[in-house]
């Protein structure tokens, strides 16, 4: 396969004519910001930061790469991904934004082009999802995080678009990002899973950093006898249809489009949220009154969700028992519920009343269903295709800037920040950077 092909084609690539990704883009960035300013203040982040308030991009006279830039991106990586609420996307298996724009902040300066930020913002979620069509579900079946394992090569694209790097250069800072490809998922339900976004990011700055001064690496780093292709047993022909496809067709950040969270934890348990929460306003549930519950999937679709018995409310964003019990039981889903505290001594109890049962996808597409039944024999049911905040169920502008309103805790600032990213495209990134780092964004 020829690199240089699809390379070129990612360089010549004008994603802003597609308007439908445009809005999209805007809507990711929005999301982005207010997963990461949820967690700004977080002990773990601020620590990460060197106790500093996060700020975001660059002043215009600090050199483009510095000893800062790349622990800018693991610490903006680390944050939007802290709390598990930024988006994802069904191709990648992973959340993209988090490594993309944390790396595009991390280089941006006050007067470059809005516009070419969001190209390269929509370019890197292109390759993202390209990639993962190719990677998927092989990587994430044998355990590999998405996020950072193919994040990396989203982000190294839009930093590519955005500084303008020609094919020879970008062929090699490909290849030096595939030398730091990496990501577990082992590591779900720990700090360690954010952290691999922030990581990601990172490496993905330190891959165009080195190729621009002049580092080399294989270009068979995809094809070829020591590809990843061939490490991983995958289709070649795939990868050179997947990647050679005209980017004249609907992209990647609208079809199958990005999930924008309205909870959390992780998006494999959003169908059992939305079922459990529709029992729920039938019946509040009492743990104590709880016979059996089972709970479906359809075969593969709880991989990440590798906590039958978590211990804590960070293991409970991987488990999708501890979601059902909490939204049978509360009704809601507190971020207060997923720290690293221990979980309530009865909810622990009361775990293995909670059973996995698969049945294969139907025609109308995948689902969860939760079948409860209680002490007294009374019986709930419900099935979830569907779940609020997937492309098919997404949440409206006005809920995505609530998101931003309350991650913030300033709606007149959400307000203000809302208006720069809806104009970005007409302006530089000036007012843009002034907004987000208006609010103080942790520190001590």
């Amino acid at each position: 396969m020829n690199e240089n092909l699809w390379i070129n084609s990612l360089i010549d690539a004008k994603p802003l004519t597609n308007h439908v990704a445009v809005r999209e883009a805007k809507k990711g960035i929005q999301d982005y910001l207010a997963s990461s300013f949820f967690a700004v203040k977080n002990p773990n982040v601020l620590a990460l930061n060197n106790e500093q308030a996060i700020v975001y991009g660059q002043t215009e006279t600090s050199k483009r790469f510095n000893l800062e830039t790349s622990h800018q991106a693991l610490v903006y990586g680390f944050a939007a991904h802290y709390e598990d609420l930024d988006d994802t996307q069904s191709n990648l298996r992973g959340h993209p934004s988090a490594v993309i724009l944390s790396a595009l902040l991390a280089v941006a300066k006050p007067h470059d082009a809005g516009e070419k930020f969001l190209d390269a913002y929509i370019s890197g979620i292109e390759i993202a999802g390209r990639l993962g069509q190719v990677f998927n579900p092989t990587i994430y079946n044998k355990g590999w995080h998405s996020t950072g394992f193919i994040g990396i090569f989203g982000a190294t694209a839009a930093l590519i678009k955005y500084l303008n790097i020609d094919a020879s250069i970008a062929n090699q800072a490909f290849s030096l990002a595939a030398s730091q490809a990496s990501g577990y998922r082992f590591q779900f339900g720990s700090d360690a899973k954010p952290l691999q976004a922030g990581i990601a990011a990172k490496h993905a700055i330190d891959a165009v950093d080195w190729a621009l001064k002049g580092m080399t690496g294989s270009a068979n780093y995809l094809s070829g006898k020591n590809g990843l292709v061939h490490m991983f047993d995958l289709d070649e022909n795939k990868l050179q249809s997947v990647l050679s496809a005209p980017w004249t067709e609907s992209l990647e950040i609208v079809s199958p489009g990005l999930w924008f969270k309205a909870y959390p934890f992780c998006s494999a348990a959003f169908r059992l949220a939305d079922a459990s929460l529709e029992i729920h306003e039938k019946q509040a549930i009492q743990l104590d009154d709880i016979e059996s519950i089972d709970i479906s999937f359809n075969p593969g679709r709880d991989a990440a969700l590798i906590y039958t018995n978590p211990v804590n409310g960070l293991q409970g964003k991987f488990s999708g028992e501890y979601v059902t019990l909490l939204g049978l039981t509360k009704g809601t889903f507190d971020p207060k519920d997923f720290t690293d505290a221990s979980l309530d001594d009865e909810v622990l109890a009361n775990l293995d009343k909670v059973k996995r049962v698969y049945y294969p996808e139907t025609e109308k597409g995948l689902s969860s269903q939760i079948y409860v039944k209680l002490k007294d024999k009374t019986t709930f049911h419900a099935e979830v295709f569907d779940p609020y905040g997937s492309p098919n169920n997404p949440l409206s502008n006005a809920d995505i800037k609530d998101k931003l309103a309350n991650g913030l805790g300033n709606e007149k600032q959400a307000n203000v920040i809302a208006q720069t990213i809806e104009n970005l495209e007409k302006n530089t990134l000036k007012e843009f950077l002034q907004a987000i780092n208006r609010n103080e964004n942790g520190g001590k």
